[in-house]
């Protein structure tokens, strides 16, 4: 895994695979953001990139409300509780935090096209987007807890 700052103030890290995958048919991530103030809905808070050697990267944004949410759903305050996008399975794991406050994990499917297929999927990129409003000194985050692949079979 390689870490990198961005000009922007964002960070980049790049998730190399030990050995390229064919025939990956989606990949998917345990993901949630953290101080996931509404003042941020509907914002892109990053990025995931998969790149494939021989064929265009697949970029899916990761925008507040839509395809990622608050970790802790149960903490009071103005959160991002909810993500309406289809790609999302909210509540794949729910527990509780530190302080006692319902908990969740979520998984984001990115589906990779049947045409690049037999492309090897080289990396992950993750990206995030630095982005702080005045009413907040911490600004929103996101986390991945795991990344697994599906593989299709008999190919």
């Amino acid at each position: 895994m390689t870490y990198l700052p961005r000009n922007d103030g964002g960070k980049e890290i790049d998730f190399r695979l030990r050995k390229p995958q064919n025939q990956v048919r989606s990949a998917y991530f345990l993901i949630n953001s953290s101080n996931s103030k509404s003042v941020y809905a509907h914002q892109a808070i990053g990025k995931i990139k998969l790149v494939f050697r021989h064929a265009p990267p697949i970029v899916v944004k990761l925008v507040l409300g839509e395809n990622i949410r608050e970790w802790c759903p149960g903490n009071p305050g103005d959160f991002v509780r909810e993500a309406s996008s289809h790609m999302t399975t909210m509540d794949v794991w729910t527990g509780l935090s530190k302080s006692g406050a319902h908990a969740v994990i979520d998984c984001l499917e990115i589906p990779v096209h049947e045409c690049i297929r037999d492309c090897p999927l080289e990396k992950i990129v993750f990206v995030h987007k630095c982005l702080q409003h005045p009413s907040d000194a911490m600004g929103v985050h996101f986390s991945v807890f795991a990344v697994s692949l599906g593989i299709a079979q008999g190919m």
